[in-house]
């Protein structure tokens, strides 16, 4: 369920220019915030297309791109690839997140290519989010309306027991395997999920790229 606090304004927002704004998980220095999309939304997850603002002067601007983020209250996925330009080389990645109330542990796989052109996939084996300090402002252009949408079907009847989750700042612990080997078949988590997740905190991952980005 999405908390009247934040429903309030999405459905001005509809009734205006169709935006709305939300938090989200973006943890790379120096970018304000973000834009992007609801690409589909139902009552267990919301998938986005999120990316940095236009003339945004930050390296990683461009090598993060687009990226297609799916959340729910307790999954997160993000997949991702870069081809690669003259100022970083190609990697792609694919993250997967089991949340638990204020808890986000990761698995990610990174693949990249070496001086010698060769393929190395590493793995991020533990990661633990800090969804407290990275939370910045995302400004949905396009499918806001989605979200209403569910809304309207999943609201509950008067009485009933509603849940949200919280967000807290945790240290990373990370474990970092390399090898030659070609990475493993990207998969995106869903799981059991409400959709109230994909607006109240808006845990988004991409704390993928920054470890790929270090890991460069």
């Amino acid at each position: 369920m999405i908390p009247s606090l934040i429903l309030l304004p999405l459905l001005g927002a509809l009734a205006s220019a169709q935006t709305t704004t939300l938090d989200v998980l973006f943890p790379v220095e120096g970018i304000k915030s973000v834009y992007g999309t609801v690409v589909a939304a139902n009552s267990q997850v919301t998938t986005y297309a999120l990316h940095c603002g236009e003339n945004v002067d930050n390296v990683q601007c461009e090598i993060i791109g687009t990226q297609t983020v799916v959340v729910g209250p307790e999954t997160l996925s993000i997949n991702y690839s870069f081809d690669g330009n003259k100022k970083a080389s190609y990697f792609s990645e694919d993250l997967s997140c089991k949340i638990k109330t204020a808890e986000a542990k990761c698995h990610i796989w990174i693949q990249t290519k070496n001086s010698a052109g060769e393929m190395v996939t590493s793995s991020i084996t533990e990661y633990e989010m800090d969804t407290k300090t990275r939370l910045i402002p995302a400004i949905i252009t396009e499918g806001a309306d989605k979200l209403a949408a569910v809304e309207a079907t999943t609201t509950p009847s008067p009485g009933a027991k509603t849940s949200s989750v919280r967000t807290h700042a945790h240290k990373t612990d990370k474990a970092i395997e390399t090898s030659s080997e070609a990475a493993p078949t990207p998969s995106t988590a869903t799981g059991d999920a409400t959709h109230g997740m994909s607006v109240h905190g808006a845990v988004v991952g991409l704390a993928a790229v920054a470890a790929a980005f270090l890991m460069m």
